[in-house]
């Protein structure tokens, strides 16, 4: 086995012979801890929560590998593991301001000052349509995939997203501009 194998193979062999667990999961980390951080950034709006989620989403994972199903990706898998995590701290959380805080909200100016202040009005979404926007549109997930990760119908996920990219186009007048000026 090497580290161009898949995932989902990466698994099932080590599952199968017993193999050294431990060293074939790092690989697995190495592969996904940035795109998970990402994600969970985006959703958290927080540097500090993103890195103990990213951190929680992969012990889960590892703790939970016998119930990982080899019929869907363990990409997939472990995103709804993050997911659910997250919602679960936003639950739980309390408000407080700290240095972690302060810098958080300066990485967020810069990257607003980069896409136009497209994500910082996706705040202002609900939680769910929120989530299918970064899910397909800065994960690149399928509808198929997001619907797995979220835990809804298909059908639900396009809704959630028409909805989102409606409600976008209104608080964005220079997308209202762009869209008028294609349309005539």
């Amino acid at each position: 086995m090497n580290s161009s194998d898949t995932d989902e193979k990466i698994i099932e062999e080590c599952r199968s012979q017993s193999k050294d667990w431990d060293r074939y999961f790092s690989i697995l980390v190495s592969r996904h801890q940035e795109a998970l951080f990402q994600y969970l950034w985006k959703k958290t709006r927080s540097i500090h929560n993103a890195e103990d989620l990213t951190q929680e989403s992969f012990l889960r994972a590892y703790q939970k590998i016998d119930l990982f199903d080899s019929n869907y990706k363990f990409k997939t898998w472990l995103f709804t593991i993050a997911t659910r995590l997250c919602l679960n701290q936003v639950k739980k959380k309390t408000p407080d301001s700290n240095a972690e805080d302060i810098l958080d909200q300066e990485a967020q100016k810069e990257s607003t000052e980069t896409d136009f202040g497209l994500w910082e009005k996706a705040k202002l979404l609900n939680e769910d349509q929120y989530t299918v926007l970064i899910l397909k549109y800065s994960e690149d997930y399928s509808i198929q995939d997001i619907s797995k990760i979220m835990d809804k119908s298909e059908n639900n996920i396009k809704v959630l997203l028409y909805r989102a990219r409606q409600a976008l186009t209104k608080h964005l007048p220079q997308f209202q501009e762009i869209k008028e000026k294609v349309t005539t």
